[in-house]
């Protein structure tokens, strides 16, 4: 991989403020800091509106999903401009996926009907970066730390202390 993956040029381990500079720079707008210290942003990728979430590790930006809110007959197309920028910034993936469940078959005409009955899947994934079609129709890349594994589980952890 030619570089580290990041959203936005942001940084890993950048500071909330950093995140929420860099996003505005890039044309989103971040909302307020949740319970957990994360927050949410819009804007807009590839012609569609976008969400996303910058999640964070004692202060520091550890994953940021985003979900290319697309029109359902577009979600198939769009993964694919969005896939293939992603190979020309990281190279080809290091896994592809692209299967149907009978009775679906690539090219039937009922893709997308597949993929939200979750008799289809589309992903790829690169060091650090899972991008797929998820069962809403929606585009979600996400990009992730060394360090979010370790956040993981402790907010697991934590969610389950009062048992």
């Amino acid at each position: 991989m030619a570089e580290s993956p990041t959203f936005a040029d942001i940084q890993w381990g950048a500071s909330k403020e950093e995140v929420r500079k860099q996003l505005t720079v890039k044309g989103f707008s971040p909302g307020a800091l949740d319970k957990d210290g994360d927050f949410k942003f819009e804007g807009s990728l590839l012609g569609y509106k976008t969400q996303g979430l910058a999640l964070f590790s004692d202060s520091k930006v550890a994953k940021i999903i985003v979900r290319i809110l697309t029109p359902n007959n577009k979600a198939i197309d769009t993964y694919g401009s969005m896939k293939g920028i992603l190979a020309d910034k990281y190279g080809k993936p290091e896994k592809d996926f692209k299967f149907f469940k009978k009775p679906y078959y690539e090219g039937d005409g009922y893709e997308e009907q597949a993929i939200r009955l979750g008799k289809a899947t589309f992903a790829s994934f690169w060091p650090g970066i899972m991008l797929e079609i998820n069962e809403v129709l929606t585009v979600q890349v996400n990009y992730e730390s060394d360090a979010w594994e370790a956040e993981v589980k402790k907010r697991k952890a934590s969610a389950n202390s009062v048992f």
